[in-house]
């Protein structure tokens, strides 16, 4: 079995889905290679973080408009396609179907999603906009909590998927941009705060987020996490940001192929 093959394996081997012989090749690998070792380490640490996470239910009125829609889609397809196949739709569907709620909610929408585009089209009546946009509303509130709890996980696996998992929300609470800040001040992993100054980068509209990024600037020490500040900040335009680079390369502390980065990115502004 190849590193690989193992880290394929991994989600069946947490589920108890692998055969016994599967099994045996599973813990051979595991037992020559610590770099796997640490690969289920970090995977069984998530997948503890995520079963600790609260269950997110939809409201009853959403629930009960969304089944109306799905029983509808399901009588459309029933008709032009005729027994048995009514029968294979709903078995296909009821075994997709997880028992988490979290995830129930998540598939909840992409259902409506494809209900509503595909069986009936986009509709224009009010009340079924506003049911859509309650139910974007609450997918994107679950994407935030899931950030939200990686990002304070004691491993920086589980940090760097958190934000990640930023990049499926749209418009970030106040908690997850003060999370997404914290990361970048104070995360130990330099791989972890990278990620950080990307995520912040989609958000950088928002004034607080340029005023962090310039401070962060002076009080990193890593050049991959500097270099990585100054294109943001070179990207930004703001004048405010332009003045924090002017002041960075002007610091004796600056790495001299840093400081060369930060003025040829600045002259491409002037």
């Amino acid at each position: 079995m190849t590193c690989k093959d193992l880290q394929d394996s991994i989600p069946d081997y947490l589920a108890g889905a692998l055969s016994s012989d599967e099994l045996g090749h599973f813990h051979g690998h595991l037992a020559e290679c610590e770099s796997c070792r640490m690969e289920l380490e970090q995977t069984q640490s998530m997948w503890r973080t995520l079963g600790e996470l609260p269950d997110e239910e939809p409201s009853p009125r959403l629930r009960s408009h969304f089944y109306s829609l799905l029983e509808e889609e399901k009588r459309r397809v029933a008709k032009e396609l005729r027994d048995p196949w009514p029968r294979r739709l709903e078995a296909w569907l009821n075994s997709w179907w997880p028992r988490r709620p979290a995830v129930q909610m998540a598939m909840t929408a992409a259902l409506l999603i494809v209900g509503v585009i595909v069986g009936r089209g986009i509709q224009s009546a009010p009340e079924t906009d506003v049911e859509f946009q309650q139910l974007q509303t609450e997918v994107q509130q679950m994407h935030e909590m899931v950030s939200l709890s990686l990002l304070n996980g004691n491993s920086s696996s589980d940090r760097l998927r958190g934000v990640n998992w930023t990049s499926r929300v749209d418009q970030p609470s106040a908690d997850l941009l003060e999370s997404l800040m914290n990361t970048l001040d104070s995360d130990p992993n330099e791989n972890v705060r990278m990620a950080a100054v990307d995520a912040l980068g989609r958000f950088s509209d928002q004034p607080v987020v340029v005023d962090v990024l310039t401070g962060s600037l002076s009080r990193e020490t890593s050049p991959m996490v500097q270099i990585a500040l100054i294109d943001l900040l070179i990207a930004v335009q703001e004048k405010k940001a332009l003045e924090a680079l002017r002041d960075f390369v002007e610091m004796q502390s600056v790495v001299p192929e840093v400081r060369a980065h930060a003025e040829k990115g600045m002259s491409g502004t002037l």
